[in-house]
């Protein structure tokens, strides 16, 4: 997978630092990373490994550092200026030729894309990667209508598998959850597996 560094705009018109790695088909992915707060940014490993996934697969991906991430321009905007940024990776990929768009978030990224409400066609489905929701606020997500799939570790006490089973049917009840066994909310004893099982279910919407 080679990507290249980009640079593109937000829909507000904030300057957002990427990566780009282009295949030969029409499909896309937009990986977003967790907390920028708390040190996150689009070389986490568990984006790393999403975007690897997605490639392999034969995907363009592009995974970016959300506004005062990096070399992005702006400052954090407690999600709401985050989904901004999605909506410019969005059109940017989409101007690129990509025709169908998968949304992966991971963590507080994901928490990003559950309050996204109005998607362009072309965005045929969301994937959540342990969403965090023992530490922000989810009670005002009430749908997430292209919402698929949730991956969680078993013993993430940030996305619990409890909570977010009891939530999951309000969200999209056509969606599925995955556990993974011995998991917690870095993936970092289960990289190999998560890898895996985040193939099989991109296999399965292909």
């Amino acid at each position: 997978m080679m990507e290249t560094p980009v640079m593109f705009n937000s829909a507000d018109g904030v300057s957002l630092e990427g990566l780009l790695a282009r295949s030969s088909g029409s499909s896309g992915v937009i990986v977003n990373h967790p907390h920028s707060l708390y040190g996150g940014n689009m070389v986490n490993p568990v984006v790393e490994a999403i975007t690897g996934v997605y490639a392999d697969k034969g995907f363009t991906t592009l995974r970016f550092n959300f506004r005062g991430v990096g070399k992005s321009d702006g400052a954090f905007a407690d999600g709401s200026g985050e989904q901004l940024d999605v909506s410019g990776a969005i059109e940017y990929l989409l101007g690129a030729g990509i025709e169908r768009v998968h949304l992966v978030g991971y963590s507080f990224g994901a928490r990003v894309l559950a309050g996204m409400a109005h998607l362009p066609p072309q965005v045929c489905l969301q994937l959540h990667v342990a969403p965090p929701v023992a530490l922000m606020d989810y009670d005002s997500i009430t749908h997430i209508g292209k919402l698929r799939h949730v991956i969680v570790g078993q013993d993430d006490d940030i996305a619990p598998p409890d909570t977010i089973r009891a939530l999951i049917e309000g969200w999209n009840a056509e969606a599925s959850c995955t556990v993974i066994s011995g998991a917690d909310h870095f993936f970092s004893r289960t990289m190999e597996e998560f890898k895996r099982v985040l193939a099989k279910l991109v296999d399965d919407v292909e």
